[in-house]
């Protein structure tokens, strides 16, 4: 085979890459759990804010799911809406916020000595690992209520 019969073969294989490359990054934007927006936009940091991450588990290499619960001191768990945070630790100017699933937690209610209803403030979050580019991934929630919105960061971290 000659030089430029494999130099178009390979030119041929580059094309086909970058057209699914292409296709795979507009699926991952479009992602209605998926919202990326630069960290102006992430709120205030508070450290009103209390997150706790209970586990995080990997699921087959397909997937982690992240457990846990988040509250803003004050407010009315019921109320508020939380987005778990992803910080790409490789690039610091981009936030990842995912939105979970609400779960049930009287526990955390019970440990603020009932002072604000906190039962809601539970979480669940499924992320497929697939809509992540490689890299560690430092874990946070920013919560969102009639005042405004809040943010803080953990220690716990993801590697993709």
């Amino acid at each position: 085979m000659s030089r430029a019969t494999i130099s178009r073969i390979l030119v041929v294989f580059l094309g086909i890459f970058i057209l699914f490359t292409a296709i795979s990054i507009n699926k991952y934007i479009k992602s209605p759990d998926f919202i990326r927006i630069d960290s102006s936009n992430a709120g205030s940091f508070s450290r009103k804010v209390v997150l706790t991450i209970d586990d995080i588990i990997k699921n087959n290499d397909q997937s982690y799911t992240i457990n846990g619960w988040a509250i803003l001191k004050g407010s009315n768990s019921m109320k508020d809406q939380k987005k778990i945070i992803l910080l790409n630790e490789g690039n610091r100017s981009k936030y990842l916020f995912y939105k979970p699933t609400d779960v049930f937690r009287r526990d955390v209610t019970e440990h603020f000595y009932k002072k604000r209803n906190y039962d809601l403030s539970g979480f669940q979050l499924n992320i497929p690992l697939k809509e992540l580019p490689p890299g560690n991934y430092r874990l946070g929630v920013q919560i969102t209520t009639e005042n405004g919105q809040y943010y803080i960061m953990s220690n716990e971290k993801i590697k993709i």
